[in-house]
């Protein structure tokens, strides 16, 4: 598996939307170091369909609180270019990430309820892509002790190495 250095650099460019929800522990503290693990799952949104998209995205943290589920992300929309929406989920490693995809398959009924929400959000999207990036703090950029609470607009920069 190929890892994706990020870092978050603090100058305008995406828009942080919606706070879905965060874990306990990351709002009890204010400064801290990025996820050492970022699941984005990236949905490149339908010209005019932003609202309709907005509606039926709402299901899926729905799906996941009657499941009891602890699914726990960040949503936001691009500013500029493309409309594009960014679904992140910060995770302490990529085995928590494994478990938490075995919490999501042992629901009861939820894998079924997670493909007709994704059947119906398909309708308002254009695609989808799902990276998963690994920190690596030698190579991040002034990251220690941001206050990520404050935090409303971000510029995300992605290299490709090959």
């Amino acid at each position: 598996m190929k890892s994706t250095n990020w870092a978050i650099p603090l100058t305008m460019g995406v828009l942080v939307s919606a706070l879905v929800a965060l874990p306990h522990a990351a709002l009890a503290q204010r400064k801290m170091m990025p996820p050492p693990v970022l699941q984005i799952f990236e949905e490149m949104i339908k010209p005019g369909h932003g609202g309709q998209h907005a509606m039926t995205e709402a299901a899926w943290p729905r799906a996941f609180a009657r499941a009891n589920v602890s699914a726990y992300y960040l949503a936001m929309n691009s500013q500029t270019g493309a409309p594009r929406m960014w679904f992140m989920a910060p995770w302490n490693s990529l085995t928590e990430l494994e478990a938490s995809d075995r919490e999501i398959e042992a629901a009861p009924g939820l894998s079924e309820e997670l493909d007709r929400i994704g059947v119906a959000d398909a309708e308002h999207t254009q695609g989808y892509r799902i990276l998963v990036a690994v920190l690596q703090p030698d190579l991040t950029y002034d990251a220690i002790g941001l206050d990520m609470l404050d935090i409303r607009y971000t510029q995300v920069t992605m290299f490709r190495v090959r």
